[in-house]
């Protein structure tokens, strides 16, 4: 029944501060990994990793990333953890209602007390404590126990303490030992003297103590909250009332300067600035039992709580007015400062909300507003708050509303005020669905926006009313431009496709008459008359799903999204340097913000509107952390196995439970390291680098995940290095990373020892041979010499018959040499027979004055011929490559010559395929062989034009050779028959067939043998081939004769190059002859 009233009593003392600003928690749960969720105890190692012990859960470490449990299993004494500690010496220890655990490292030793002991130290709570290599316990029992290892002394007044019960031990900053009784606080001195420096003003049970940095000890009691100072004494805050009723049984002081009061029954209090917070199960408590707060080194707060888990305080950088607590509606709209504590709020229920010292009071229709619904709320540059309505707009003065004169609306919606501002001159803009308004102080102005810009009642979402007096409005995906001089409405911009195809929110003109327009599902768009520049999710931006853009008075602009808001660091060329986002995560519980609904507050917060209230942001509180985090790595794996380390080093690390000088065979080369960097604010944030050297000269890129893994490492000595930044980006220095270092031995064969051993067998070896070869050389040498002097005398008689036979083979060769300079002559003789029996090149130019001819013997006389005869206004030209070369092939151009005299000159036949045939009928008679002697491949192939000058007119026939045509860059090849001139066996033969071909002015035609294209050569020893002429007559085609000759033959010789002369080679090139 005592029990139900202190409770009664509490609630009823909360009424005067619930309606206040809440801060956020995060909470960590069994899905979270935690063993279980009453929460007793909480501690920190030198690391910065949060302890945690539980009713019967066992202990669990929490650096950030992980829960690591332990547990019976894990070699732990069960029971509830009632006192969590840390030694000098790095290692913690927990008191359970069984024994003493000890973790040191990856060690874990367990302690069992007396059966009928462990119950009395445990019930007494927060009285342990670790110094001197002792654990000092109090109990149930009058007196105090002293624990180590192997003993444990239980002191009383008769040796040196006192007989009372001790609840609660605390040590000071110079390491004395202050013990909480049932009346008051005792000192052990250096001398180990017990003495009292307080008393109690009511007797009770000191739970726990804490000492400030101003050597003040807060006693938390079952009677409230006591401070010793002075050398006494005394109630924290006597007459308030708050925790009246309440036992006290944990408080922790912050880096903040706020006071935290973990109770029985009555949840978590925060007391700071003269105000008391209070949390409990609106907070995400199952109960009001608080069991543990705890302050952090690095100012993190938590709470240990019976059934909801642990929680972590959010900080004060945000913090909250909601349903929950006082805000009588689920979103939060625009919102106008009246004063200090004063608020005029538009939320999603009916009226206008006064909120003020915590009271919401709503005012509506009966304090003179136009419209039960209010639709907008805005403070002037003068100070002067106006509300917009479904029914015009009025403003606000001292508890009630002075309507503005708005005309009965000629149409639907046309004087619901969705937007308000005003300009320079203290002119009010307003704007409704369709329609714009302005109020200078005694008339109001009215405007619809033309229907050729936008759609009917399209609804104005915004207005900009810029230095120059001109308007800018947002409204139906447009952004249209008003000049109230002249009262023309235009489209701003149109080129511009994203002012006109997407929502804007919001338009501003900075000082420099900079236009920043933020667009929903766009970004935000900053227009300084040259050009644009856009920001968005590209950028660096959460979203572009902007609800909101806001200066502060510092100069950030913040835009607001369905993910939280951004804060944008932009300089003065428009660049964007940084983007901090503030979401759940950082606190910004809302997460999506309303349209237009923020406010900077003249204390500075701002205020967002968000779905779910308001988001109330502190700048005072948003300070980074200039500490780096703390790293360690948290084990290693080989293979991805844990293996048994002790089998590769000396020994295991204390603290770390590393290998100690880690030597790995070769075999064992695949590594993984995880490690990770305390910082347990914003965990999620951490980031890491890490290398390996000497394999790794560079950095890895930051990375969110404490894992490195190398496969494959060859032998050798690493050290991996690690660095970590915190939540706020600041990393560890580089000249300090965190370092781990190992070697991987190299197999036997790669050792120095191996290499010497085989360096000394080689020597060996080889010394060995050496003296084998110089023995056996040594005899085949005098076996050699006596075959030389056996062979001398036998040359020697060799020599005398040669000399004989020396003289006959001169007379024989002088011989020889003669015969051969005679068949030379003759041949030399034969070649100007020869060349005297061709055409000149005088006597074709005298038809055709643009010609040249390439003619190349591969020996001295030729195969390949050109003959040439002018008869009746005919030319007639042929190019002739006879079978073989040499001798042979110059007997067969002699008849070809003399059977072409014949046929063209004598007989006067000008008909190309004709001549061609009876030039076949001649070689086969002339060579006069039966079918069985010839062959298809003896005779010539042949190419013949014939040219009447007076007609123009061109004929062609081939016998396996082609005539080439070159024409404004383009050549043309005209094949005639694939038959040679000779004998053709049983084939049916037809006869040649003579081609027409069209010759303009300027027009080139070129006859060659196949010697040109067959020709060895080129870097890689191939042959020019057809098409490689090809290209170079249709290249050179255009050019004068001289030249084209000598880039054939130039082509020629460097292809060439050292290569022998494949065949004999005829070119001949003319152009019409009227060109």
């Amino acid at each position: 029944m005592k029990t139900i009233i202190k409770i009664v009593l509490f609630l009823s003392a909360l009424s005067h501060f619930s309606y206040s600003q809440q801060y956020g928690f995060r909470q960590y749960n069994l899905q979270d990994g935690l063993p279980q969720s009453q929460i007793g105890r909480l501690a920190e190692d030198q690391y910065g990793r949060l302890w945690i012990g539980t009713y019967y859960g066992g202990v669990s470490v929490f650096d950030g990333q992980s829960f690591v449990n332990y547990g019976p299993e894990e070699g732990m004494m069960e029971g509830d953890v009632v006192y969590l500690t840390t030694s000098e010496d790095g290692d913690t220890y927990a008191v359970t209602t069984s024994g003493v655990t000890r973790f040191g490292g990856s060690r874990v030793t367990s302690y069992p007390l007396p059966s009928n002991l462990a119950p009395e130290i445990s019930e007494a709570g927060h009285a342990a404590e670790f110094t001197d290599g002792k654990l000092w316990m109090g109990s149930r029992n009058p007196g105090l126990y002293v624990w180590q290892p192997d003993t444990l002394i239980h002191l009383t007044a008769a040796n040196g303490y006192v007989d009372q019960i001790t609840t609660a031990i605390g040590k000071d900053e110079i390491g004395n030992l202050w013990f909480g009784t049932g009346n008051g606080i005792l000192l052990k001195q250096e001398d180990g003297q017990i003495i009292t420096k307080g008393t109690l003003p009511n007797p009770g049970i000191i739970y726990s103590m804490t000492q400030d940095g101003f050597d003040r000890w807060w006693l938390a009691t079952s009677n409230g909250i006591f401070l010793y100072q002075y050398g006494k004494i005394t109630e924290w805050l006597p007459g308030k009332g708050i925790l009246d009723g309440l036992a006290v049984y944990r408080i922790a002081l912050d880096n903040d300067g706020g006071t935290w009061v973990a109770t029985s029954k009555g949840g978590v209090f925060l007391y700071e600035r003269g105000s008391f917070y209070h949390f409990g199960v609106r907070d995400g408590f199952s109960n009001y039992e608080v069991i543990d707060v705890f302050s952090d080194q690095k100012g993190n707060v938590w709470i240990g709580s019976d059934g909801a888990g642990l929680f972590q305080f959010g900080g004060r950088q945000f913090s909250y007015l909601s349903q929950y607590n006082g805000l009588n509606a689920l979103a939060g709209y625009t919102i106008s400062e009246l004063g200090p504590d004063k608020l005029l709020i538009h939320t999603d229920n009916s009226g206008i909300q006064l909120f003020e010292n915590g009271t919401m009071t709503t005012l509506g229709v009966e304090d003179g507003l136009p419209a039960e619904i209010a639709t907008f709320v805005f403070q002037d540059r003068r100070g002067r708050h106006w509300v917009g309505t479904e029914n015009g707009a009025a403003q606000y003065q001292d508890g009630s509303f002075v309507p503005l004169p708005f005309s009965p609306p000629q149409e639907e919606l046309q004087n619901e005020i969705s937007y308000i501002t005003d300009d320079a001159q203290g002119n009010l803009w307003l704007g409704s669905y369709g329609h714009l308004f302005k109020w200078d102080g005694s008339q109001l102005q009215h405007w619809s926006l033309p229907e050729s810009l936008v759609m009917p009642q399209s609804i104005v979402d915004c207005i900009l009313v810029r230095k120059d007096g001109k308007v800018l409005v947002g409204a139906d995906k447009h952004v249209i431009l008003f000049d109230p001089t002249t009262e023309a409405f235009d489209y701003f911009l149109p080129q511009q496709k994203p002012l006109h195809s997407y929502y804007t929110i919001k338009i501003e003109e900075d000082i420099d008459g900079v236009l920043w327009f933020a667009i929903l599902n766009y970004g935000v768009i900053r227009y300084d008359g040259q050009g644009f520049i856009s920001y968005s999710k590209e950028e660096g931006l959460t979203s572009n799903q902007l609800y909101q853009m806001f200066v502060d008075s510092h100069g950030h602009r913040w835009v607001g999204s369905e993910k939280g808001v951004d804060r944008l660091e932009i300089d003065e060329d428009g660049n964007l340097v940084t983007v901090i986002h503030y979401g759940p995560l950082e606190g910004f519980k809302g997460q999506e913000t309303q349209i237009g609904a923020v406010m900077e507050a003249s204390d500075g917060k701002i205020w967002f509107g968000t779905v779910g209230g308001y988001m109330i942001y502190n700048p005072r509180y948003d300070r980074p952390t200039l500490e780096p985090p703390f790293a360690y790595v948290k084990g290693m794996e080989l293979f991805f196995e844990k293996p048994d380390w002790l089998a590769y080093s000396d020994a295991l690390d204390s603290l770390s439970g590393l290998p100690i000088d880690l030597h790995l065979p070769y075999r064992e080369n695949h590594i993984t390291f995880n490690f990770a960097a305390v910082d347990l604010k914003y965990p999620e944030k951490v980031r890491y680098r890490h290398r390996l050297l000497p394999l790794q000269e560079s950095w890895s890129p930051p990375l969110p995940e404490g894992r490195a893994v190398f496969s494959s490492l060859p032998p050798g000595s690493y050290e991996f290095q690690v660095l970590a930044a915190n939540h706020s980006g600041v990393w560890m220095p580089q000249n300090r990373p965190l370092t781990y270092s190992f070697v991987i031995t190299p197999p036997f064969w790669r050792t120095p020892w191996f290499f010497i051993l085989i360096s000394l067998s080689i020597i060996a070896i080889i010394t060995s041979t050496v003296r084998y070869r110089v023995s056996r050389l040594n005899k085949t040498r005098k076996l050699l010499e006596e075959m030389v002097e056996q062979r001398t005398i036998e040359l020697n008689q060799k020599n005398r018959k040669l000399e004989d036979t020396g003289e006959e083979l001169k007379t024989a060769l002088d011989d020889v040499a003669s015969k051969n300079r005679s068949i030379t002559q003759s041949i030399q003789y034969a070649r100007r027979i020869q060349e005297a029996v061709f055409p000149s090149q005088k006597t074709v130019r005298a038809y055709f004055p643009e010609t040249f001819v390439l003619y190349r013997p591969k020996d001295i006389v030729s195969g390949d011929f050109l003959w040439f005869a002018h008869r009746q206004e005919y030319s007639v030209m042929a190019v002739a490559d006879c079978t073989g070369h040499g001798v042979p092939g110059a007997f067969m151009s002699m008849i070809g010559n003399t059977a072409l005299n014949q046929i063209v000159k004598e007989n006067r036949v000008f008909d190309p395929g004709e001549i061609l045939d009876r030039l076949r009928n001649h070689v086969v008679t002339s060579l006069q062989l039966d079918s069985e002697g010839l062959r298809r491949t003896d005779g010539m192939d042949v190419a013949i034009i014939s040219y009447h000058h007076s007609h123009d007119e061109l004929k062609f026939a081939g016998a396996k050779r082609p005539l080439y045509k070159v024409s404004d860059g383009k050549l043309a090849e005209y094949k005639g028959n694939f038959e040679p001139i000779g004998y053709l066996g049983e084939i049916e033969f037809d006869g040649y067939k003579t081609i027409d071909i069209p010759w303009l002015p300027g027009e080139m035609l070129y006859l060659a043998s196949d010697g040109y294209a067959d020709q060895f050569g080129g870097p890689e020893n191939k042959k020019i081939m057809v098409k490689g002429l090809k290209d170079q007559l249709t290249h050179l085609a255009p050019d004068p004769m001289h030249r084209q000759l000598q880039s054939l033959d130039d082509t020629f010789w460097s292809w060439k190059s050292h290569q022998p002369q494949t065949d004999d080679i005829l070119v001949v090139g003319l152009r019409h002859p009227s060109s």
